[in-house]
């Protein structure tokens, strides 16, 4: 008798869930028939609400839960507590810096669990934190000094839940950590960071991996840089005044642009993106890795199922609150994503190199 396992989609209908669901769909393992896979949303049919927690009932039984809802907008941690306490692995694909540290703080704490809460899914976060941890291992040794640098147009091919989570970034204030300390600063202009395709101007702005990338890999020191698509967009966000960013009035107005900038202006394009990270070691050696993409929105989804497939595929699951480098490799993730990816969202990997990509002061 064949063992079906399961896996459940939250947010499986939505924009970047969706497009999780028909990946892992390719996947042989659904074509076998040893998987399946189930859409969860708050309308049905198979109902979760992440704010009603009697809704919860209806996981049990899954292998992974997979959370692609707009958590920006709807705390995920009440049923991710539920499915680490029900021997259940829930994947959090958040890309929102508040609920990515809320989630961390249990990182290490809670190994005992009958389940586990494995934070980064999809492309950013995901790749990105096993593209730092790719970058630290090659460097070996003593903790390095990390940089990751994202680029891409935020607004094309992209759904409502990019719109929500650029205007919180615009919000918050950025993280970075120097000497090993924790620092919080304003929104402020960027090192230039060279991508395989070339120099950018980058922002410090409030991204979830500037609280995973530093934690786990024990870096000294960590920045995360953001190169939007066009640079001009560098200027215009800096371009705010620092006392409006926080007010509900900005948010409206930003809301409004950024959801006419997804629907009129780039309807239709692909995200095209670039990641790079550098790791210095403390004997001063430093090595790149950089993993490009020409529709990232696509790419995502199918990153975000072959994390969900790699985790079915370990002899032992994972127990607690943990980062996804912590338990599974770039290399492996990238094969497994390209093998049920479509052509234009297949992601390559460059490096590691020593010399090719850099940070530019």
């Amino acid at each position: 008798m064949v063992t079906v396992m399961r896996v459940i989609v939250i947010g499986g209908s939505g924009y970047l869930g969706g497009r999780a669901v028909r990946a892992l769909e390719r996947s042989e393992l659904v074509r076998s028939g040893k998987l399946e896979v189930r859409v969860a949303s708050r309308r049905g049919p198979l109902r979760i609400d992440l704010g009603d927690a009697s809704t919860f009932e209806s996981l049990r039984g899954a292998d992974i839960v997979l959370d692609l809802a707009d958590t920006t907008t709807h705390r995920p941690d009440a049923v991710a507590t539920f499915c680490r306490d029900h021997g259940i692995v829930f994947v959090e694909g958040s890309s929102d810096p508040d609920t990515i540290r809320r989630l961390a703080e249990q990182v290490g704490s809670d190994r005992d669990a009958s389940g586990a809460i494995v934070l980064g899914a999809g492309v950013f976060t995901g790749v990105s934190n096993l593209l730092a941890r790719a970058a630290a291992d090659e460097v070996g040794g003593s903790p390095p000094v990390l940089t990751l640098g994202i680029s891409t147009s935020p607004f094309s091919g992209s759904g409502s839940g990019t719109v929500e989570l650029m205007v919180a970034m615009l919000r918050r204030r950025a993280v970075r950590w120097a000497a090993g300390v924790r620092r919080e600063e304003p929104l402020a202009r960027g090192p230039l960071v060279v991508f395989p395709s070339g120099a950018r101007p980058t922002l410090r702005a409030a991204f979830p991996e500037q609280d995973m990338i530093a934690p786990s890999t024990h870096a000294r020191d960590a920045d995360v840089l953001f190169a939007p698509v066009p640079g001009l967009l560098v200027m215009a966000f800096l371009m705010l005044p620092g006392w409006l960013l926080p007010t509900r009035a900005l948010a409206w107005i930003m809301r409004a642009y950024f959801t006419v900038l997804r629907r009129v202006l780039l309807r239709g394009m692909a995200t095209r993106l670039e990641m790079v990270a550098q790791a210095v070691g403390a004997d001063a050696r430093s090595t790149s890795v950089a993993v490009t993409t020409r529709d990232g929105m696509e790419a995502g989804g199918a990153a975000a199922a072959a994390i969900v497939l790699a985790l079915l595929d370990r002899k032992e699951r994972p127990r607690g609150t943990c980062f996804v480098d912590d338990v599974l490799t770039l290399d492996d993730v990238v094969t497994r994503s390209n093998a049920i990816a479509p052509e234009r969202a297949q992601l390559q990997k460059i490096g590691p190199a020593t010399t090719t990509i850099a940070v530019r002061t």
